[in-house]
């Protein structure tokens, strides 16, 4: 272990080349997204999750995907909002980084 300029014990440091490398895989992304707002997508993550939905944002490293689609009960239940408050419109935060693939529909 290694210890930093603060005194904080560091117990994990990314190697500088995997940090440009993610960067650039994530400037790729972002520029590639930026082409599809408002289209319908499916994206698979590195972890084979995989959504459907439209993209409402890019930014900050992150794609924000509305995940309700017409026709389906996407209904979630907040027990943090007043009244009980059900939604349908889930905005999903994605990091670019784990993106594997991204399709449009």
């Amino acid at each position: 272990m290694t210890q930093s300029a603060q005194g904080a014990q560091v117990i994990y440091n990314c190697h500088k080349d995997a940090v440009e490398h993610i960067k650039t895989h994530r400037d790729k992304i972002n520029a590639a997204l930026q082409q599809c707002a408002n289209r319908p997508i499916r994206v698979q993550t590195i972890d084979g999750d995989t959504y459907e939905g439209y993209i409402t944002d890019v930014k900050h490293g992150c794609l924000y995907l509305a995940t309700s689609q017409p026709g389906h009960d996407n209904r979630a239940f907040n027990p943090f909002f007043p009244q009980n408050y059900y939604y349908n419109n889930v905005i999903l935060p994605l990091v670019l980084f784990e993106l594997l693939v991204i399709a449009l529909l």
